[in-house]
C-alpha cells in the first residue's frame, strides 16, 4: 500500500449522533500512513477536556480505540485499533497510533 498523508475532521463512537453524519465535536487533524511506520493521526484539538485524559477512569490511555473520520476529500474512513501515544506538543494537541 501507498503512503497517504490526508487532512480531515476525527471522532470516536460515543460523540457520534444518529441524525449527523459528521458529529458537531469532530475534531479536525491530519491522517498519515506509511507501511514503515503504520498510522498516525495528529488532532488539530482533543476528543477530551485536559484534565479529563488525566482522569483514571477514561479509557484511551488503558487500550485501544477505534477512531472515524471523513477526509477533506469526502472519504469516509474507520481507523482500528488506536493508541494515545501521548506525543503532543501542547495540552490541546493529541496524537494516536495504531498498534503494530
Amino acid at each position: 500500500m501507498d503512503s497517504i498523508d490526508v487532512g480531515g475532521k476525527w471522532w470516536l463512537e460515543e460523540m457520534h449522533e444518529e441524525e449527523q453524519l459528521v458529529p458537531n465535536e469532530a475534531v479536525a487533524g491530519t491522517l498519515t500512513f506509511s507501511p514503515e511506520h503504520g498510522v498516525e493521526l495528529d488532532l488539530l484539538g482533543s476528543f477530551y477536556e485536559i484534565f479529563e485524559r488525566h482522569n483514571d477512569d477514561v479509557e484511551t490511555e488503558d487500550g485501544p480505540i477505534n477512531i472515524f473520520g471523513v477526509t477533506t476529500e469526502g472519504e469516509y474512513v474507520t481507523v482500528l485499533n488506536c493508541m494515545y501515544s501521548g506525543d503532543s506538543t501542547s495540552t490541546n494537541d493529541a496524537s494516536f497510533t495504531t498498534e503494530s
